[in-house]
């Protein structure tokens, strides 16, 4: 798979997070207390998951591949909390950023523990792993 294969859908998440960031959502009751939060854990759950699949294939090691998804997810979640204090009806929220955090901490957690480079050919996690 091309670099630019890879690297298109999290550029394209990335492209309708910061679009959907300039829509000014009408006030109005949320669905539950937290709605947003959930909605910010998971759209960044998303990213994480995707530049995860864009970089594990070049990563010489999984925890540099979760440290580097985890770090440019929650670095563009900064950069869009940011860019929305000049977005009329929007607001920078430090809270909404934490929920990013932890959406991309949670995928990419899952993401290390069902990848295959865990295992060996043989299907046995890297502790039974025949050397």
């Amino acid at each position: 798979m091309s670099v630019r294969s890879r690297w298109a859908p999290p550029a394209l998440w990335a492209a309708l997070l910061f679009i959907s960031s300039h829509i000014r959502f009408p006030p109005g009751p949320a669905l539950f207390s937290g709605a947003d939060k959930v909605a910010h854990f998971a759209l960044y759950a998303v990213l994480a998951t995707l530049v995860w699949r864009a970089i594990v294939p070049n990563a010489s090691h999984l925890r540099s591949a979760a440290l580097w998804s985890v770090l440019l997810t929650v670095a563009y979640g900064a950069l869009d909390e940011l860019h929305q204090r000049w977005v009329p009806g929007r607001e920078c929220s430090f809270p909404d950023w934490l929920a990013d955090l932890c959406g991309a901490l949670a995928a990419v957690a899952l993401a290390m523990l069902v990848s295959p480079r865990r295992r060996d050919a043989s299907g046995a996690p890297p502790a039974q792993a025949k050397r």
